[in-house]
């Protein structure tokens, strides 16, 4: 189980966009509750389908170090997605509806998920789309805007969540709608960033990339 919650753990920072308890960046500005309900509602209306290359970088507080990984990410609706590795190592985090896989490099399964992972299968998609932002069940949120982009300041407000990271933020482009960049700040003072890039938005993306066989 604890290597399952390593891979899994990053990316579900990386879908959800997130916060850190700091004052509003330079340059932006809070959005209205109105403002709010129309970046939401466009951010759910965006895409269907997501690809994107990623970037993770985890640093540690005990060792002082920071890890990198690369990889590629596959979000379909309204509940499928692929985290997939490819640098240093390779492994792929499937979920499908509420069913998750992690398997490695030679395609070995490397754990099955509960009922924790179908949760956190529901909240991705959930914050992948723009459900999850603004529930008031899982998150306390601010949205914030500026010249060029949107920054979302997420604290979590239930304890399911509060387990696994103390505050998370994400970065929209402001133009695509698309997720930038995430940080998480976990438990023990480590952090992790991930940044995305190359984005392609309602591209065909084959069933089978979310194949739990």
């Amino acid at each position: 189980m604890k290597k399952v919650l390593r891979y899994c753990l990053p990316f579900l920072a990386t879908l959800m966009a997130m916060s850190f308890a700091v004052a509003q960046p330079a340059g932006f500005t809070r959005l209205s509750d109105a403002e709010k309900t129309a970046l939401l509602s466009a951010m759910n209306d965006n895409f269907q389908t997501m690809q994107c290359d990623f970037r993770q970088e985890k640093k540690s507080a005990l060792f002082n170090e920071v890890s990198v990984s690369e990889g590629v990410m596959y979000f379909k609706k309204p509940s499928s997605l692929r985290w997939e590795y490819t640098k240093p190592t390779v492994s792929v985090v499937v979920m499908n509806g509420t069913k998750v896989k992690v398997t490695d490099a030679d395609g070995k399964e490397q754990g099955k998920g509960g009922r924790m992972y179908r949760q956190m299968a529901a909240l991705i998609t959930g914050v992948v789309s723009g459900r999850e932002l603004d529930d008031g069940k899982n998150f306390k949120s601010e949205f914030y805007v500026g010249a060029n982009a949107y920054w979302i300041k997420l604290t979590p407000a239930n304890r399911r969540l509060k387990v696994f990271f103390n505050h998370l933020e994400l970065t929209l482009d402001k133009q695509k709608m698309v997720a930038v960049k995430m940080f998480m700040n976990e438990k023990e003072g480590d952090s992790t960033t991930i940044t995305f890039s190359n984005h392609k938005v309602n591209a065909s993306i084959d069933d089978k990339m979310f194949n739990l066989k």
